[in-house]
This record gives C-alpha cells, structure tokens and sequence, in this order.
C-alpha cells in the first residue's frame, strides 16, 4: 500500500512524539462548603498511557494511544503526499523558468 520509507517515517514520528502529553488528570480537593482548596493538573505524557494500555486496560488510555496513532498517520500521510507530488513533478531547466522576450526592448 505505501512504501517503506512512508512506514520508517510513521515509526519515527511516533517514537519523536511519544513524549508529547495527549491527555491530563485532574483533581480537585474541596472544603465542606464546597469552595475549593487546592487544585492539581498532571500532563500524562503518550509513552505512560502506552505503558498503562499494555499493563491494565483503560478508555482514557486507549483515545490518548489511538489520537496519537491517528495525529502521526496523517502527519505522515501529508508528508509522503508531498514528496510524492514533488517527485512526480518533471524538473525545469533555469531557461524554462526565464521571462519570456516580447522584442520591445524594455527589460
């Protein structure tokens, strides 16, 4: 389907982005009345839910592994695009690319 530079390019743009957080966990501790005292967010970084994914099953894990695998296939696939456009375009020689003369004499 593609070819294997498309497929070394994915694996690389997953391992360089799997440090990225792609998910946080918050909590919030309140007082009786309801006002709150204190307040955490933790940035759960891609490589962690990957971890907990394969340890214990969990849904937040799984759209955090899965947005991640989503977001690097299209990078990847607009990329490979890209080159693949570039490349499928003849090259042009610096005289084709040159303004054309209309004999007026003004440059």
């Amino acid at each position: 389907m593609f070819s294997f530079r498309f497929w070394v390019n994915y694996v690389f743009i997953l391992a360089v982005s799997c440090w990225l957080p792609m998910s946080s966990l918050r909590s919030v501790m309140r007082d009786p009345s309801g006002a709150v005292i204190q307040e955490h967010v933790q940035q759960i970084r891609v490589y962690v839910s990957y971890g907990r994914l394969f340890r214990h099953f969990s849904s937040a894990d799984l759209i955090a592994v899965l947005l991640h695998l989503g977001i690097s296939f299209v990078v990847c696939f607009l990329v490979w695009y890209v080159v693949m456009r570039m490349a499928a375009q003849p090259a042009q020689s610096p005289e084709e690319n040159a303004p054309e003369d209309d004999g007026s004499g003004t440059a």
